[in-house]
């Protein structure tokens, strides 16, 4: 990994399903990795200002980004012209890891002496 980084994700309805909110992502900075995406991984990209967590295809000069929405409709994929930006301002990190906090449930009282004895 180069420059790895984690970070908690924050709300977002159409990220991969995967994924929730608060979960905690270990991101792969690796310029390499980001200048040519492939596979089935999961991508933090920078789109309209926004950093979200997306699936990515290249084609040619554009970068295709989908969410959970659009996944299955490549139609509805959002086209990013690579032509006059560089890749590696779309495409933030790959996400190689994550991990979800189970929350416990809560204890319960001890039963009270002399119960059931």
């Amino acid at each position: 990994l180069i420059d790895p980084v984690a970070v908690r994700l924050a709300p977002d309805l159409v990220m991969p399903k995967a994924l929730a909110a608060n979960d905690l992502v270990l991101l792969d900075q690796n310029p390499a990795v980001r200048a040519n995406p492939q596979g089935a991984g999961t991508w933090v990209v920078f789109v309209n200002g926004i950093l979200s967590v997306r699936y990515l295809r290249r084609g040619g000069t554009l970068l295709y980004v989908a969410n959970e929405q659009t996944l299955k409709d490549p139609a509805r994929w959002q086209a990013i012209p690579l032509a006059r930006q560089n890749i590696l301002d779309v495409v933030r990190a790959r996400i190689v890891w994550f991990g979800r906090e189970i929350q416990e449930e809560p204890s319960r009282p001890s039963d009270p002496p002399g119960d059931g004895d």
